[in-house]
């Protein structure tokens, strides 16, 4: 009906300015933002143009909840991505400061975290939530010495995203001591990142159709002996891509 159509338009009017007003630094956002307000414009000129038809009514009211969908999954990226920014250069400050008289090895720690920092940017389809790192002893309590872990494990949440690809995937965790050692069960453990082969410490399929799934991935701790004290990093990738680090003490 006119009726129908009327609160149709208006409602890609709302959608339309609410994509112009999502401003991110990710060039790669940026462009599909704007790729759905040509597309928004485009849906309005056909709703415009169309006839009191049922049929595209309900064609449009399903491309207007689509697109409320999409919207709000940019929005948690770029919230993600700003939040990961300010700890990514509160952690940059730190790290210069605490190694002021080891040049070399800042540099290098200040180029992996622009690098991540990049990576999540240029991320990602999916990301993950809510991570934890937790040392569990045999009977799977959490424990922080290093002589009761007998596991480590890594829980987070895939986050729902209508945009991404469904299916089966693996989800790798790499877990580093404070060294910098990549924990490993078997030298053959590698996957494919940033076109090279690299270590990781456990992985899991999934089968990932758009909806929040949660997750847990444990890596087994062969002995006390490849562990040591201080604050180890655990990275979470899937699709080539990283898309998440938590942060976790031994002692």
């Amino acid at each position: 009906t006119s009726q129908e159509k009327d609160k149709l338009t208006n409602e890609f009017d709302n959608l339309l300015s609410q994509y112009e007003g999502l401003k991110t630094s990710n060039d790669t956002l940026n462009q599909e933002i704007r790729e759905k307000e040509e597309y928004i414009k485009t849906l309005k000129n056909k709703l415009r143009t169309s006839a009191n038809d049922k049929q595209i009514i309900e064609q449009m009211k399903s491309e207007a909840e689509t697109l409320r969908k999409i919207l709000r999954s940019y929005i948690r990226q770029i919230d993600s991505l700003n939040t990961l920014n300010q700890e990514l250069t509160a952690e940059n400050k730190e790290v210069k400061q605490k190694f002021s008289n080891e040049q070399n090895k800042t540099r290098e720690l200040t180029e992996k975290y622009t690098e991540a920092s990049t990576l999540v940017a240029k991320a990602s389809v999916i990301r993950a939530l809510n991570i934890q790192a937790l040392p569990l002893n045999a009977r799977g309590k959490e424990v922080n010495k290093i002589k009761k872990v007998t596991k480590i494990k890594v829980s987070f949440t895939l986050d729902e995203n209508t945009v991404a690809k469904r299916g089966n995937r693996d989800v790798f965790i790499r877990i580093s001591r404070p060294d910098e050692l990549v924990l490993i069960e078997n030298e053959q453990n590698l996957f494919p990142f940033e076109g090279k082969q690299i270590a990781y410490s456990a992985k899991r399929e999934v089968d990932y159709q758009g909806s929040s799934t949660p997750m847990e991935i444990y890596y087994d701790v062969a002995s006390p002996d490849e562990l040591m004290p201080g604050e180890y990093l655990a990275d979470v990738f899937v699709d080539g891509a990283q898309i998440g680090t938590v942060r976790f003490y031994l002692k």
